[in-house]
């Protein structure tokens, strides 16, 4: 029997991460997004504009973060790295992925293999 990752090995996915410092990782603590955004805003002493502007910087849409919508933010943040990566490299990387790949499932569905 295959079990697909669950929620926590997908939050410790690399499309998840970003630099933060100490401060802001005591901050953020475990909370949701919609709830330590306007926390860490705070500290950094920046208006929204340039708060987004510093989010964007992280190949980040704000709008996912601010509904913690972590299926779209995670589709988002893949598609916008892989274009820096492609960018980056001169050439197209291939976007085919099988049901093997998927990586959402309801909680607690299990595939045999």
């Amino acid at each position: 029997m295959h079990r697909h990752p669950n929620f926590f090995q997908i939050v410790d996915a690399y499309i998840s991460r970003t630099p933060l410092s100490g401060r802001i990782n005591r901050i953020v603590g475990g909370e949701a997004p919609s709830k330590y955004l306007e926390r860490v805003k705070k500290h950094a002493g920046v208006e929204d504009e340039e708060f987004e502007t510093i989010i964007h910087s992280h190949a980040i849409d704000p709008t996912f973060l601010y509904r913690d919508d972590f299926r779209a933010f995670f589709a988002d943040r893949k598609e916008r790295i892989l274009r820096r990566i492609e960018s980056a490299m001169g050439k197209e990387i291939s976007r085919m992925e099988t049901a093997d790949q998927e990586i959402f499932t309801e909680e607690g569905d299990e595939e045999e293999s």
